[in-house]
């Protein structure tokens, strides 16, 4: 990032993951493919790096085995306006510490890491986890949704070993 164009070097992100985690994009897409069990919002500062800057303060939570990545991303929003309201005086006052990422713990992913339209091939649906997480990774409603069958998919649900689908 070209730090040195804004009028300030005290630049901040609220970034919907558990930094090192996910730095870069589709964080919540990622989350939810990979079965995350927990997910939150970190703020931090930002450098000439994409999301490598000091950690200020983090927020977590847990993901629930059928939650859909609209879902997902609600809790997020909710967690970023706890955090942000927990820290904004700090952050305006230059009274809180931060601290350098661990990025041996982390992952990345660039804008160019999915293409949505190519990631679940139906003809091999699977009843497993993996499947079910790719599917309710693309359910994010009002936006998108995943179709099957010329149906559209709002929700995934893994129990017993089975996924059952619930169409609109």
């Amino acid at each position: 990032m070209k730090v040195n164009k804004f009028k300030s070097k005290k630049l901040y992100n609220f970034h919907f993951s558990l930094l090192p985690k996910y730095r870069g994009c589709h964080t919540n897409y990622f989350q939810i493919l990979n079965g995350e069990k927990k997910t939150g919002v970190t703020v931090h500062e930002i450098d000439r790096g994409i999301d490598t800057g000091n950690i200020i303060d983090k927020i977590s939570f847990n993901i629930h085995i059928n939650t859909t990545a609209y879902e997902n991303y609600l809790k997020l929003l909710d967690k970023s306006i706890i955090l942000f309201k927990k820290n904004l005086k700090r952050i305006l006052k230059n009274k809180f510490t931060s601290k350098k990422q661990n990025f041996k713990k982390g992952s990345y992913y660039s804008r160019k890491t999915v293409h949505y339209g190519k990631l679940i091939n139906f003809i091999d649906l699977k009843h497993n986890f993996q499947t079910h997480n790719k599917i309710r990774s693309l359910i994010f409603h009002p936006f998108q949704l995943p179709t099957y069958n010329g149906k559209k998919i709002k929700k995934s649900i893994f129990k017993n070993k089975k996924i059952r689908l619930l169409y609109l």
